[in-house]
Protein backbone atom coordinates (compact mmCIF):
# COMPACT_ATOMS: atom_id res chain seq x y z
CA UNK A 1 0.00 0.00 0.00
CA UNK A 2 2.99 2.01 1.03
CA UNK A 3 3.98 2.28 -3.32
CA UNK A 4 0.65 2.50 -4.15
CA UNK A 5 0.17 6.02 -1.90
CA UNK A 6 3.77 7.47 -3.11
CA UNK A 7 2.39 6.95 -6.66
CA UNK A 8 -0.80 8.81 -5.38
CA UNK A 9 1.04 11.30 -4.66
CA UNK A 10 3.21 12.00 -7.23
CA UNK A 11 0.05 11.69 -9.59
CA UNK A 12 -1.53 14.29 -7.29
CA UNK A 13 1.16 16.38 -7.16
CA UNK A 14 1.45 16.84 -11.25
CA UNK A 15 -2.62 17.24 -11.36
CA UNK A 16 -2.81 19.73 -8.78
CA UNK A 17 -0.31 22.24 -10.87
CA UNK A 18 -3.12 21.92 -13.99
CA UNK A 19 -5.79 22.46 -10.98
CA UNK A 20 -8.06 25.21 -10.52
CA UNK A 21 -9.07 24.57 -7.13
CA UNK A 22 -12.64 25.23 -5.66
CA UNK A 23 -13.57 28.72 -4.29
CA UNK A 24 -12.97 28.57 -0.35
CA UNK A 25 -16.07 28.21 2.00
CA UNK A 26 -18.05 31.37 2.38
CA UNK A 27 -18.20 30.77 5.69
CA UNK A 28 -16.09 32.28 8.06
CA UNK A 29 -13.24 30.92 9.86
CA UNK A 30 -10.22 28.30 9.42
CA UNK A 31 -11.16 24.61 7.67
CA UNK A 32 -9.76 22.39 9.37
CA UNK A 33 -9.66 18.28 7.95
CA UNK A 34 -9.51 15.68 10.54
CA UNK A 35 -9.75 11.86 9.81
CA UNK A 36 -11.26 9.67 12.94
CA UNK A 37 -13.89 10.89 15.01
CA UNK A 38 -11.68 10.99 18.36
CA UNK A 39 -9.99 14.34 16.53
CA UNK A 40 -13.35 15.56 14.72
CA UNK A 41 -14.50 15.77 18.20
CA UNK A 42 -11.58 17.40 19.86
CA UNK A 43 -11.54 20.20 16.85
CA UNK A 44 -15.24 20.14 17.30
CA UNK A 45 -15.35 20.92 20.65
CA UNK A 46 -12.67 23.12 20.81
CA UNK A 47 -12.51 25.14 17.77
CA UNK A 48 -16.23 25.69 16.83
CA UNK A 49 -17.34 28.21 16.19
CA UNK A 50 -14.19 29.54 15.10
CA UNK A 51 -12.73 26.97 12.45
CA UNK A 52 -15.04 24.57 10.15
CA UNK A 53 -14.50 21.17 10.75
CA UNK A 54 -15.03 18.10 8.54
CA UNK A 55 -13.68 14.68 9.10
CA UNK A 56 -12.12 12.03 6.17
CA UNK A 57 -13.10 8.63 7.45
CA UNK A 58 -16.66 8.18 7.26
CA UNK A 59 -18.87 6.04 9.59
CA UNK A 60 -18.16 2.54 9.72
CA UNK A 61 -14.78 3.46 7.88
CA UNK A 62 -11.71 1.38 9.37
CA UNK A 63 -8.59 4.23 9.71
CA UNK A 64 -6.13 1.76 9.56
CA UNK A 65 -6.96 0.62 6.42
CA UNK A 66 -8.26 3.33 5.17
CA UNK A 67 -6.89 5.06 1.89
CA UNK A 68 -7.11 8.92 1.03
CA UNK A 69 -8.71 9.96 -2.33
CA UNK A 70 -7.52 12.05 -4.66
CA UNK A 71 -10.24 14.31 -3.85
CA UNK A 72 -9.23 13.99 -0.13
CA UNK A 73 -5.99 14.75 -0.81
CA UNK A 74 -7.22 17.78 -2.40
CA UNK A 75 -9.47 18.88 0.48
CA UNK A 76 -6.39 18.56 3.01
CA UNK A 77 -4.09 20.85 0.83
CA UNK A 78 -6.88 23.43 0.34
CA UNK A 79 -7.32 23.22 4.72
CA UNK A 80 -5.77 25.65 6.94
CA UNK A 81 -4.89 22.99 9.44
CA UNK A 82 -5.17 19.18 9.26
CA UNK A 83 -5.68 17.14 12.45
CA UNK A 84 -4.85 13.44 12.89
CA UNK A 85 -4.07 10.89 15.65
CA UNK A 86 -0.85 9.35 15.04
CA UNK A 87 0.83 7.25 12.22
CA UNK A 88 0.06 4.65 14.79
CA UNK A 89 -3.31 4.99 13.27
CA UNK A 90 -3.47 6.50 10.08
CA UNK A 91 -1.00 4.40 8.42
CA UNK A 92 -1.83 6.53 5.18
CA UNK A 93 0.08 9.23 7.44
CA UNK A 94 3.78 7.70 6.72
CA UNK A 95 3.74 8.07 2.77
CA UNK A 96 1.70 11.25 2.96
CA UNK A 97 3.51 13.66 5.67
CA UNK A 98 6.26 14.27 3.30
CA UNK A 99 4.13 15.65 0.81
CA UNK A 100 2.20 17.92 3.36
CA UNK A 101 5.27 19.63 4.75
CA UNK A 102 5.67 21.50 1.21
CA UNK A 103 2.38 22.71 1.86
CA UNK A 104 0.92 25.41 2.85
CA UNK A 105 -1.79 23.12 5.72
CA UNK A 106 -0.40 23.41 9.56
CA UNK A 107 -0.35 19.36 10.32
CA UNK A 108 -1.19 18.44 13.40
CA UNK A 109 -0.24 14.63 15.22
CA UNK A 110 -2.72 15.23 18.04
CA UNK A 111 -0.59 13.02 20.71
CA UNK A 112 2.77 15.00 19.44
CA UNK A 113 5.45 14.90 22.32
CA UNK A 114 3.11 13.09 24.56
CA UNK A 115 4.14 9.27 26.20
CA UNK A 116 2.19 6.57 24.41
CA UNK A 117 1.94 2.41 25.64
CA UNK A 118 3.31 0.19 24.14
CA UNK A 119 1.84 -2.19 21.19
CA UNK A 120 1.40 -5.74 20.23
CA UNK A 121 -0.30 -7.38 17.49
CA UNK A 122 0.22 -10.91 19.73
CA UNK A 123 -3.12 -12.71 19.92
CA UNK A 124 -3.68 -14.79 22.92
CA UNK A 125 -4.47 -14.19 26.70
CA UNK A 126 -1.18 -13.17 28.09
CA UNK A 127 0.02 -10.58 26.24
CA UNK A 128 -1.14 -7.42 28.08
CA UNK A 129 -0.92 -8.05 31.80
CA UNK A 130 1.93 -6.41 32.17
CA UNK A 131 0.92 -2.70 32.85
CA UNK A 132 2.47 -0.77 34.93
CA UNK A 133 -0.50 1.01 37.04
CA UNK A 134 1.77 2.99 38.89
CA UNK A 135 3.05 5.08 36.42
CA UNK A 136 2.83 8.62 36.17
CA UNK A 137 -0.10 10.40 34.76
CA UNK A 138 1.10 14.08 34.19
CA UNK A 139 2.22 13.42 30.82
CA UNK A 140 5.32 15.64 30.44
CA UNK A 141 5.10 17.78 27.12
CA UNK A 142 8.70 18.78 27.06
CA UNK A 143 10.11 15.37 27.06
CA UNK A 144 11.64 13.26 23.79
CA UNK A 145 8.72 12.30 21.50
CA UNK A 146 8.93 8.75 22.72
CA UNK A 147 6.49 7.38 20.13
CA UNK A 148 9.62 7.88 17.65
CA UNK A 149 7.84 7.53 13.87
CA UNK A 150 11.04 6.46 12.21
CA UNK A 151 10.25 2.51 12.95
CA UNK A 152 9.34 1.83 9.35
CA UNK A 153 5.81 0.01 8.56
CA UNK A 154 5.70 -3.05 5.49
CA UNK A 155 2.58 -1.24 3.78
CA UNK A 156 2.26 -3.78 1.49
CA UNK A 157 3.18 -7.20 3.86
CA UNK A 158 0.72 -5.86 6.88
CA UNK A 159 1.44 -3.38 9.78
CA UNK A 160 2.20 -4.09 13.61
CA UNK A 161 1.43 -1.68 16.29
CA UNK A 162 5.02 -0.76 17.99
CA UNK A 163 2.40 1.85 20.03
CA UNK A 164 -0.73 1.79 21.13
CA UNK A 165 -2.81 4.31 19.12
CA UNK A 166 -6.09 3.95 20.70
CA UNK A 167 -5.16 7.03 23.84
CA UNK A 168 -8.54 8.52 23.71
CA UNK A 169 -10.06 5.92 25.82
CA UNK A 170 -8.12 7.30 28.68
CA UNK A 171 -10.02 10.22 29.67
CA UNK A 172 -7.25 11.68 31.20
CA UNK A 173 -5.01 10.83 28.34
CA UNK A 174 -8.05 12.69 26.34
CA UNK A 175 -7.30 15.76 28.51
CA UNK A 176 -3.70 15.82 27.12
CA UNK A 177 -4.70 15.41 23.54
CA UNK A 178 -6.92 18.36 23.69
CA UNK A 179 -4.03 20.63 25.22
CA UNK A 180 -1.81 19.71 22.17
CA UNK A 181 -4.79 20.81 19.68
CA UNK A 182 -5.39 23.74 21.78
CA UNK A 183 -2.05 24.67 21.28
CA UNK A 184 -1.64 24.36 17.62
CA UNK A 185 -4.81 25.92 17.26
CA UNK A 186 -3.49 28.95 19.11
CA UNK A 187 -0.04 29.44 17.06
CA UNK A 188 -2.13 29.24 13.85
CA UNK A 189 -4.72 31.41 14.81
CA UNK A 190 -3.80 33.84 17.88
CA UNK A 191 -6.47 36.33 17.30
CA UNK A 192 -9.14 33.70 18.75
CA UNK A 193 -7.22 32.54 21.47
CA UNK A 194 -9.16 32.98 24.32
CA UNK A 195 -12.42 31.09 22.74
CA UNK A 196 -9.73 28.24 22.01
CA UNK A 197 -8.23 27.87 25.71
CA UNK A 198 -12.25 28.91 27.44
CA UNK A 199 -13.24 25.65 25.29
CA UNK A 200 -10.45 23.83 26.15
CA UNK A 201 -10.82 24.12 29.92
CA UNK A 202 -14.51 23.87 29.84
CA UNK A 203 -13.86 20.27 27.74
CA UNK A 204 -10.83 19.33 30.01
CA UNK A 205 -13.49 19.72 33.47
CA UNK A 206 -15.80 17.60 31.64
CA UNK A 207 -12.94 14.76 31.09
CA UNK A 208 -11.63 14.91 34.55
CA UNK A 209 -15.46 14.09 35.61
CA UNK A 210 -15.98 11.73 33.56
CA UNK A 211 -12.57 10.10 34.57
CA UNK A 212 -13.53 10.81 38.17
CA UNK A 213 -16.46 8.63 37.21
CA UNK A 214 -15.18 5.97 35.69
CA UNK A 215 -13.06 4.94 38.92
CA UNK A 216 -15.76 5.39 41.27
CA UNK A 217 -17.76 2.52 39.32
CA UNK A 218 -15.03 0.01 38.28
CA UNK A 219 -12.98 0.38 41.85
CA UNK A 220 -14.84 -2.34 43.58
CA UNK A 221 -15.12 -4.64 40.23
CA UNK A 222 -14.80 -7.45 41.50
CA UNK A 223 -13.01 -9.86 38.52
CA UNK A 224 -10.63 -6.72 36.59
CA UNK A 225 -10.37 -9.19 33.78
CA UNK A 226 -11.95 -7.80 30.46
CA UNK A 227 -11.62 -10.36 27.29
CA UNK A 228 -12.42 -8.21 24.36
CA UNK A 229 -12.44 -9.12 20.31
CA UNK A 230 -9.84 -6.01 19.14
CA UNK A 231 -7.85 -4.90 22.17
CA UNK A 232 -7.73 -1.59 21.60
CA UNK A 233 -8.79 -0.69 25.25
CA UNK A 234 -5.17 -0.97 26.90
CA UNK A 235 -5.31 3.08 28.03
CA UNK A 236 -8.39 2.51 29.82
CA UNK A 237 -7.51 -0.95 31.46
CA UNK A 238 -3.57 0.81 32.62
CA UNK A 239 -5.53 3.77 34.30
CA UNK A 240 -8.39 1.89 36.09
CA UNK A 241 -5.89 -1.52 36.70
CA UNK A 242 -8.17 -3.66 34.63
CA UNK A 243 -6.48 -6.81 32.72
CA UNK A 244 -7.25 -6.51 28.92
CA UNK A 245 -7.17 -9.93 27.54
CA UNK A 246 -7.34 -9.69 23.91
CA UNK A 247 -8.82 -12.49 20.72
CA UNK A 248 -7.07 -10.47 18.07
CA UNK A 249 -4.49 -8.43 17.49
CA UNK A 250 -4.59 -4.35 17.70
CA UNK A 251 -5.47 -4.19 14.21
CA UNK A 252 -9.22 -4.66 13.44
CA UNK A 253 -8.76 -6.38 10.36
CA UNK A 254 -7.01 -9.76 11.86
CA UNK A 255 -8.38 -12.87 12.78
CA UNK A 256 -7.37 -15.45 15.27
CA UNK A 257 -6.22 -18.80 14.07
CA UNK A 258 -8.45 -21.97 15.27
CA UNK A 259 -5.61 -22.58 17.70
CA UNK A 260 -5.95 -18.77 19.46
CA UNK A 261 -9.83 -19.60 19.55
CA UNK A 262 -9.54 -23.11 21.16
CA UNK A 263 -7.37 -21.87 24.14
CA UNK A 264 -9.72 -18.71 24.35
CA UNK A 265 -12.34 -20.83 24.94
CA UNK A 266 -10.60 -23.14 27.29
CA UNK A 267 -9.12 -20.02 29.26
CA UNK A 268 -13.09 -18.39 29.51
CA UNK A 269 -14.42 -21.76 31.11
CA UNK A 270 -11.47 -22.44 33.11
CA UNK A 271 -11.59 -19.07 34.32
CA UNK A 272 -15.31 -18.14 34.91
CA UNK A 273 -15.13 -15.19 32.30
CA UNK A 274 -18.54 -14.01 32.39
CA UNK A 275 -18.43 -11.77 29.17
CA UNK A 276 -16.69 -10.78 25.50
CA UNK A 277 -16.95 -7.58 25.00
CA UNK A 278 -17.07 -6.19 21.14
CA UNK A 279 -17.71 -3.25 19.39
CA UNK A 280 -21.19 -3.50 17.21
CA UNK A 281 -19.33 -1.20 14.61
CA UNK A 282 -16.84 -4.02 13.53
CA UNK A 283 -17.36 -7.56 12.45
CA UNK A 284 -17.90 -9.60 15.80
CA UNK A 285 -18.34 -13.23 14.12
CA UNK A 286 -15.21 -14.34 15.74
CA UNK A 287 -16.47 -13.52 19.10
CA UNK A 288 -19.83 -14.32 18.80
CA UNK A 289 -18.76 -18.49 17.78
CA UNK A 290 -16.27 -17.97 20.83
CA UNK A 291 -18.91 -16.80 23.14
CA UNK A 292 -21.19 -19.59 21.98
CA UNK A 293 -19.24 -22.16 22.47
CA UNK A 294 -17.77 -20.84 26.01
CA UNK A 295 -21.43 -20.08 27.08
CA UNK A 296 -21.04 -16.60 28.23
CA UNK A 297 -22.49 -13.85 26.52
CA UNK A 298 -21.64 -10.80 24.31
CA UNK A 299 -21.59 -7.09 25.21
CA UNK A 300 -20.65 -4.00 23.60
CA UNK A 301 -17.74 -1.86 24.08
CA UNK A 302 -17.08 0.75 21.72
CA UNK A 303 -13.11 1.51 20.79
CA UNK A 304 -14.83 5.15 19.44
CA UNK A 305 -13.30 4.82 16.59
CA UNK A 306 -16.13 5.53 14.15
CA UNK A 307 -19.36 6.33 15.02
CA UNK A 308 -22.47 5.65 13.32
CA UNK A 309 -24.77 8.19 11.18
CA UNK A 310 -27.26 7.21 12.92
CA UNK A 311 -25.48 7.59 16.39
CA UNK A 312 -24.35 11.69 15.11
CA UNK A 313 -28.11 12.07 13.86
CA UNK A 314 -29.12 11.27 17.51
CA UNK A 315 -27.11 14.23 19.18
CA UNK A 316 -24.24 11.07 20.88
CA UNK A 317 -21.09 11.78 21.09
CA UNK A 318 -17.55 10.75 23.31
CA UNK A 319 -19.22 11.34 26.63
CA UNK A 320 -22.27 9.15 25.65
CA UNK A 321 -20.52 6.31 24.31
CA UNK A 322 -17.77 6.69 27.04
CA UNK A 323 -20.62 6.44 29.59
CA UNK A 324 -22.11 3.35 27.61
CA UNK A 325 -18.81 1.52 27.72
CA UNK A 326 -18.74 1.95 31.71
CA UNK A 327 -22.56 0.81 32.01
CA UNK A 328 -21.54 -2.44 29.98
CA UNK A 329 -18.14 -2.83 32.15
CA UNK A 330 -20.36 -2.74 35.17
CA UNK A 331 -23.31 -4.96 34.43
Amino acid sequence: MMKKIIKMMAAFSLMLSHLVLPTASAQEGMDIVTTIYPVYYLAKRIAQPDANITMLVPSGGDAHGYEPSTQDVVKIQEADMFIYQSQEMEFFMQAMAPVLEDGEVTVVESVEGLQLLKGSDDHGHDHDHDHDHDHDHDHDHDHDHDHDHDHDHDHDHGHTHEWDPHSWLSPKFYAEQAKVVMEALIAKDPENEAGYRERTEALIEELNELDQHYHEALESLEDRRIVVQHPAFGYLAHEYNLEQIGITGLLTNSDPSAETMAEMIEFIKENNIKAIYVDPAMPTEVSEAIANEAGVEVRPLRTLETISQEESAEGLDYFDLMNENLASLTK
